[in-house]
C-alpha cells in the first residue's frame, strides 16, 4: 500500500512499512473555509447507494507480455481515444492506439535532463493533443505537442503534484504542502496567479490528511476528493468554491500522527476516494466497499453541477485504480491495464 510521509518539507511517496514509535502523538485535522470559519459541508439526500448494471465491454488489455510495462499509474484517454498511461517503473509516459498498440513513448527515465523526470505525479491532456506532466522532483511542468516532441519545460518555484490544464494556456496545480492555500492558478509562462482552498486550520505538514486527486473539470473549473475523507469539492478556475458536500460514504477526515518533524497518515484510516475523473456532467469517483471477507471496487457517480450523488457501479473487474473517459473506462491492476467500452 503507498502511504504519504513528510519530513521538513519535502514529500515522499513510499511503499515501506513505517514503524510507528511509541513517542509519537495524535493529530486531529480541522477544515475551515477561506475566512477561518468551519467548513460548511453540505449532506447528501441520498443516504445508500443506488446500483446500476454497468454497460462496459472489454476491448484491450495491455501488460508486461505485450508490451514493456512496469507500474502503470496513471491514465488519460485523449481527445482521439489514444490512451496515455503513465509508467512509473521507468519513469516514461507510453501512448496506444484505439487496439492497444504502443505508438509513442514519451521522455527517456529518469533523470534532470530536457526529456527526463524526476518523478511524475499527474499528467492531463488538452484537446489539441498536448501531454502535460507534472515533475514534482525535477519542479517543472513538461509541455510535449502531439507529435511527441517536447515543447518546453516551466519551471515553477513549488512541486508540482496535481495538475489540471486549459486550452487558454492556464493550469491549475494542487501541492497539499502549501500553507497557503492547497490549489494555485498559473499562466502558462509559469507565473502565478492566484492561491487558494486553505482548507485546514494549522500547518502545512497537516494538510497531508486532504492528499487526494484533483481533475479538470471541462472548462469551468477543477473537483477534488481526498483520499482518505469522504469530501468532494469543486472549484471554478477563479478559486471560488461551488460546492462542499460529504460523498455517499461521509468517512471523517483522518486523523495525523506526529514523531518530530514526521508526519503521517494513520495506518487505521479507510479510504474513500482512490482516483477520480470527471466526464461531461458527471463525477466518477473510485471507493471500496467490503462484502463478506471482500473488499470490491465501486464507482460513485455524481452530478457535476450540484455534488449531489447520482447512483453507483460496480468496477468491470477487479482493480486498484479506475480511469473514465466520454466512452471509455481505464483499469489498472499490478502491471495490467485494460480498456473497456463504455456505454452512456
Amino acid at each position: 500500500m503507498i502511504r504519504l510521509f513528510v519530513s521538513a518539507s519535502i514529500l515522499v511517496v513510499s511503499s515501506l512499512l513505517f514503524v510507528a514509535f511509541s513517542s509519537s502523538r495524535s493529530l486531529s485535522i480541522h477544515l475551515i473555509q477561506e475566512n477561518g470559519r468551519p467548513l460548511a459541508v453540505g449532506k447528501q439526500e441520498v443516504r445508500e447507494r443506488v446500483w446500476r448494471e454497468p454497460s462496459t465491454h472489454k476491448l484491450f488489455d495491455v501488460d508486461s507480455t505485450t508490451t514493456d510495462l512496469f507500474g502503470p499509474f496513471i491514465a488519460r484517454i485523449g481527445s482521439q481515444g489514444t490512451l496515455y498511461l503513465v509508467d512509473l517503473g521507468d519513469l516514461k509516459i507510453k501512448a496506444f492506439d484505439s487496439r492497444g498498440q504502443l505508438v509513442q513513448v514519451f521522455g527517456e527515465g529518469k533523470g534532470q535532463g530536457p526529456n527526463e523526470f524526476g518523478w511524475i505525479t499527474d499528467i492531463d491532456i488538452t484537446d489539441s493533443g498536448e501531454l502535460w506532466v507534472a515533475d514534482q522532483v525535477n519542479g517543472r511542468v513538461a509541455v510535449y505537442a502531439s507529435d511527441g516532441s517536447l515543447q518546453e519545460h516551466i519551471v515553477l518555484d513549488q512541486a508540482p503534484y496535481r495538475l489540471s490544464v486549459f486550452e487558454s494556456g492556464q493550469f491549475i496545480l494542487m501541492d497539499i504542502l502549501q500553507a497557503s492555500g492547497m490549489f494555485s492558478v498559473w499562466q502558462g509562462d509559469g507565473a502565478k496567479v492566484t492561491t487558494f482552498g486553505r482548507l485546514v486550520d494549522g500547518t502545512a505538514g497537516e494538510s497531508l490528511a486532504l492528499d487526494g486527486s484533483m481533475v479538470r473539470a471541462g472548462a469551468s473549473g477543477i473537483v477534488f476528493a481526498p483520499r482518505y475523507a469522504g469530501l468532494l469539492m469543486k472549484f471554478a478556475r477563479d478559486g471560488s468554491r461551488e460546492f462542499a458536500v460529504e460523498t455517499i460514504e461521509p468517512l471523517p477526515v483522518p486523523r495525523l500522527r506526529k514523531d518530530g518533524e514526521r508526519i503521517w497518515v494513520d495506518f487505521a484510516a479507510p479510504l474513500s476516494t482512490i482516483s477520480l475523473s470527471a466526464v461531461g456532467q458527471e463525477i466518477f469517483a473510485l471507493s471500496v466497499i467490503e462484502s463478506g471477507f471482500k473488499k470490491l471496487g465501486v464507482l460513485d457517480v455524481y452530478d457535476l453541477g450540484t455534488g449531489s450523488y447520482k447512483f453507483s457501479q460496480r468496477v468491470p473487474e477487479p482493480c486498484s485504480r479506475v480511469f473514465v473517459s466520454e466512452d471509455r473506462v481505464v483499469t489498472i491492476k499490478d502491471a495490467s491495464v485494460s480498456v473497456w467500452q463504455r456505454e452512456s
